[in-house]
Parts: C-alpha cells; structure tokens; sequence
C-alpha cells in the first residue's frame, strides 16, 4: 500500500500545486496527519476520488516521508484502476465516467504542456 504524488504544476492562476492521493483512504489520511494537513482539505470529485492538493513545500516533505512520485497519466491510472473512485449512490454511471474523461483530458493537456 502506497501514497502517490504528481508532478506540480504550474496554473493560470500563478498557483504551483500537484494532487496526492493512495491506495487505501486511511493511507492518505495518514500522510496527510503527518503534513500538518487539516482533513478539510481532502477534496472528493463527483466520481468519488480522494486526494490532496499539495504546495511545493509539502510536496517536498511526502517524498521525503515516503510518498513515491508518479507521472499524472499513472495517477490517472491508479485513480481509475484502484479503490479511490468510489461511487456516490445517488448518481449515476454517467456524471462518473464524464468526470474521469474530463480529469484524463485535462491532465493529459498540462502534461503535454510541461512536456
């Protein structure tokens, strides 16, 4: 079991951040205790995905902590292919799987871009 982080990014706001997310949801709370990180940040798309935004700095400290460093298609990948997707009853099989291509699209294009 593992916690990953993606390359940062540099946005259009001028912000510079990368997502962290793991294989268990108690992994990723856990590294996030061990940033300082309040559990109110933890961000839950509509497709039920778990993660983190981190800054450079704490993106720093989760390598050093154990994080390993993924490429954004392998976070993709892990997202889709592990249990971080967890599906909200209430909706149904299309709002996730648009969500999914829109977060594939979109990280692909900025990894493009940084390439």
């Amino acid at each position: 079991m593992s916690v990953y982080v993606d390359p940062l990014f540099d946005w259009v706001d001028g912000s510079r951040w990368c997502h962290m997310i793991a294989d268990t949801e108690s992994e990723l709370h856990a590294m996030a205790l061990r940033l300082g990180l309040r559990r109110s940040w933890l961000h839950i798309s509509s497709s039920g995905i778990q993660h983190y935004d981190l800054r450079p700095s704490k993106r720093g400290q989760a390598v050093k902590l154990g994080a390993i460093e993924i490429t954004s298609k392998e976070l993709v990948t892990k997202g889709i292919g592990e249990k971080t997707f967890q599906q909200a009853p209430e909706q149904g099989v299309f709002l996730p799987l648009l969500y999914i291509s829109l977060l594939t699209v979109s990280i692909l294009m900025i990894y493009t871009i940084n390439s």
